[in-house]
């Protein structure tokens, strides 16, 4: 299993955003965020079966925001090691957060 999540206080202490304009803003840019990731994930995933793909998901609300792949094999894919057919990695899940966070900066203007 892999996942991602990060709140509202997380992401403005860690940009340093202090007070920005508005909340509603920064939950948007965090569900805009969230919603990339999802969909970066899901098109890079690699298909034997479809089980991994069918497995991502993410869950937003007011304050927190979770993407993730619901299959234990997902964490071999990604990184390697420990699969019964010794395959190589094929990560789809990092590059798709590295995506999302280069854009949650952009958006917020760090």
């Amino acid at each position: 299993m892999l996942s991602y999540s990060f709140n509202t206080r997380q992401v403005k202490s860690k940009l340093n955003l202090g007070w920005i304009s508005t909340k509603k803003r920064l939950r948007k840019v965090i569900k805009d965020t969230t919603i990339l990731i999802y969909s970066e994930a899901y098109k890079n995933s690699p298909i034997d079966t479809g089980k991994m793909k069918a497995s991502i998901y993410y869950k937003i609300n007011k304050k927190d925001a979770e993407v993730g792949v619901n299959v234990e094999y997902a964490k071999y894919v990604e990184y390697g090691g420990g699969t019964p057919r010794k395959a190589g990695t094929i990560p789809f899940f990092t590059p798709a957060v590295e995506k999302g966070l280069k854009h949650l900066k952009r958006e917020l203007g760090k």
